[in-house]
């Protein structure tokens, strides 16, 4: 463990004004906005797709890869999310004619009522063709599969349009916006 902590990270909601001007005030660095968005299954209804299946070994590295480049500096690293894979936490994949083209990691935790997608991400070429949207379907088949969740939630970056759109376009509504800060010990002292 190290010997001092140098980062704070934290988030706050958009409409806490006290806590956004306390972060700025001793000098935290503002990375990023996200919307909180979420899903009840009674407004859910699936439409299965033909490119999308359970994740298949021989798609590995390619995969990987793929993550990656996607989600740089993310909580979890393509390899981290291969090693997490069991029955409550899936990985889809978006295959034509052989070639990967995207993929959506989801996870499910009956026992606390919560499924949420974690990431979903298609190469370049591949977007404005379905698949974001097929692959989102896939993931809230697999989630609302138990029983026991009733709403499946999701945070994306408020810079990515794209993504904001194929969530409300299945659904998704936006409950809140979040600011992460990050506090930078060594910087402040």
């Amino acid at each position: 463990f190290p010997q001092r902590l140098e980062d704070v990270h934290d988030v706050f909601s958009m409409n806490n004004t006290t806590a956004l001007m306390f972060m700025t005030s001793i000098g935290s660095e503002q990375r990023g906005t996200h919307h909180v968005f979420s899903l009840d299954r009674k407004k859910f209804s699936a439409y299965p797709s033909p490119w999308i299946i359970p994740y298949d070994d021989s798609y590995k590295s390619e995969w990987i890869h793929l993550h990656d480049r996607l989600f740089p500096n993310t909580y979890y690293s393509g390899n981290q999310i291969l090693e997490r894979l069991n029955d409550h936490r899936k990985l889809f994949l978006a295959v034509d004619n052989g070639e990967l083209l995207g993929y959506a990691y989801v996870e499910a935790s009956p026992e606390f009522q919560d499924g949420s997608v974690e990431f979903i991400g298609t190469k370049e070429r591949a977007r404005n063709r379905g698949m974001g949207t097929s692959l989102l379907q896939s993931a809230l088949s697999f989630l609302f599969q138990f029983q026991e969740i009733e709403q499946v939630r999701l945070t994306v970056e408020a810079s990515n349009p794209h993504a904001v759109r194929i969530y409300e376009k299945a659904g998704f509504t936006k409950d809140k916006t979040l600011v992460h800060f990050v506090y930078n010990h060594s910087k402040s002292s």
